[in-house]
């Protein structure tokens, strides 16, 4: 098992954590969270305290990794790329509303959002034939780089 700090170097030398996507962030905060939670008494009294908390956040995380796992293996490149068209051609449209610009924004941004989605599905399925579970990175860290693109 890697450390946490070592991996951080791997992903992102230069450290800049915010550059980076969603799903790398989901993987870097994972493994933050298991390797304390691995030891938890050498950790503080307080996070003993919420270690229940802990373990729901990473919880949440492999489910959050296992949605975006789910779309990039079960959907194919073309409908990713004719999914992402069609969220461009419903931006402009909406772009043309007559409501309120709050209204339009959110909508806007629910697309802009999807498109997201699909942009790092086509880049999981650009490096690596098929997404594996978070756990299993975890244990085989060396083959994040390939999901990454690094």
């Amino acid at each position: 098992m890697i450390r946490y700090e070592q991996l951080i170097n791997i992903i992102a030398p230069k450290g800049d954590i915010n550059q980076l996507d969603d799903l790398i962030g989901i993987f870097l905060e994972y493994c933050k969270l298991k390797e304390l939670l691995a030891n938890p008494e050498k950790q503080t009294w307080y996070f003993k305290k919420g270690i229940a908390s802990h373990e729901s956040k990473a919880k949440k995380l492999e489910d959050e990794w296992a949605k975006i796992r789910n779309f990039a293996n079960q959907t194919t490149v073309d409908e990713l790329i004719l999914a992402q068209k069609n969220c461009e051609v419903e931006i402009t449209k909406r772009k043309a509303w007559g409501s309120s610009g709050f209204m339009k924004s959110m909508v806007i941004n629910n697309y802009q959002n999807k498109i997201n989605e699909i942009v790092t599905a086509l880049e999981i399925k650009a490096n690596v034939k098929e997404l594996q579970p978070i756990e299993y990175y975890f244990d085989h860290y060396e083959e994040i780089m390939e999901v990454f693109g690094s």
